[in-house]
């Protein structure tokens, strides 16, 4: 991230100027989009403790929260059909496979890196970074097999807000219950791609700031993935039709109700994504879309392109009930073509 860019916005919060701040981000997003991250390090078994509360998003299927044992049987099942392929030339074994995703997938260590840049990048001496109220979206897995190796593209967000010092004090000495509004508002993303063939892996920290006006925020966020909404549904309606035209596939899927939290409906339709994204070769090749509590949410195809699902790329839509899915495009491992990013790709090392 260039220097200048970073000494620029601490000054312009040490003063206090939320407006330029603004600015900043309206003008140079692509230095806020690619921020190099260390690979991820956490324990196997805080990773499952980590993901058996929260909800998760695997290759387009949604399992909320308190169905973590069926991620992770779901995952595992995946990974052992991708694996035991033979086009898979990779020599990594599938139980190794499974255990480097669910610790890229951790909270912990992705609210933890997110946190620290953040703070160094923004907060002084008058201001407290905190977590936002707003749950965040799930956390965003996919696994798939293409050119010969099994890819894991691993997406994590957290809300944080810069909050002034003096309203905190002021409201503490008033007796009010409610938090001070947030001076600025924060959204990040972690992101970790994968290839488990070459060993190559990418981890990098995007941050955005929901505080732009609605027209600016939509002209930056132009082709990037796109998040959807959802109606009433379960785990099992996520199965999708890879063979349709995709006009004619939105189309099917639009408006479709929810088929109930069931069994083995998720594993199922994990798998069947997993092979649809198979299927196809280079850039674009991908998942069918995500679903949210039974509806479609449609995200970019190789590295780019809105969907008409979209309100905020990658971090959630703020018009969605509950929360919303993402759709990286799997192929593509260089950091370029993630969100539509234009910043320089991040340092690459073994996972």
């Amino acid at each position: 991230m260039n220097q200048t860019v970073i000494e620029t916005v601490q000054t312009l919060c040490r003063k206090g100027n939320r407006d330029s701040v603004l600015t900043v981000f309206q003008n140079f997003p692509e230095h806020f989009s690619c921020i190099p991250l260390n690979d991820s390090n956490v324990e196997s078994k805080q990773a499952i403790n980590d993901l058996l509360r929260e909800n998760v998003i695997l290759n387009g299927v949604k399992f909320f929260s308190g169905h973590g044992e069926l991620f992770l049987e779901s995952l595992r099942q995946v990974v052992e059909i991708l694996s035991k392929s033979p086009a898979y030339k990779g020599h990594r074994t599938g139980s190794e496979i499974v255990e480097r995703v669910l610790c890229k997938a951790s909270r912990t260590t992705s609210g933890s890196d997110s946190y620290f840049t953040v703070q160094q990048l923004f907060t002084n001496s008058d201001y407290l970074l905190k977590k936002r109220s707003e749950r965040p979206p799930a956390i965003n897995v996919e696994v798939f097999l293409v050119d010969n190796s099994i890819h894991s593209v691993v997406a994590c967000a957290n809300y944080y807000g810069l909050f002034s010092l003096d309203e905190i004090e002021a409201e503490s000495q008033t007796f009010a219950v409610h938090t001070p509004r947030a001076w600025l508002r924060l959204d990040t993303m972690v992101v970790e791609k994968t290839d488990y063939l070459t060993g190559r892996n990418v981890r990098y920290l995007r941050v955005d700031t929901p505080d732009l006006p609605s027209s600016q925020q939509q002209s930056q966020e132009q082709g990037e993935g796109g998040a959807g909404a959802g109606g009433g549904g379960g785990i099992a309606a996520a199965v999708a039709t890879p063979d349709l035209p995709s006009s004619q596939q939105q189309s099917q899927e639009q408006g479709e109700g929810g088929a109930g939290a069931g069994g083995g409906g998720g594993t199922a339709a994990a798998v069947a994504a997993a092979t649809a994204a198979g299927a196809g070769s280079g850039a674009g090749a991908r998942t069918p879309p995500p679903r949210e509590n039974g509806a479609v949410a449609f995200g970019g195809g190789g590295g780019g392109g809105g969907g008409p699902g979209g309100g905020r790329s990658g971090l959630g839509s703020k018009t969605s009930s509950g929360n919303s899915g993402w759709a990286p495009a799997p192929a593509n491992l260089s950091p370029n073509g993630f969100f539509g990013d234009r910043a320089a790709s991040a340092s690459a090392s073994a996972p």
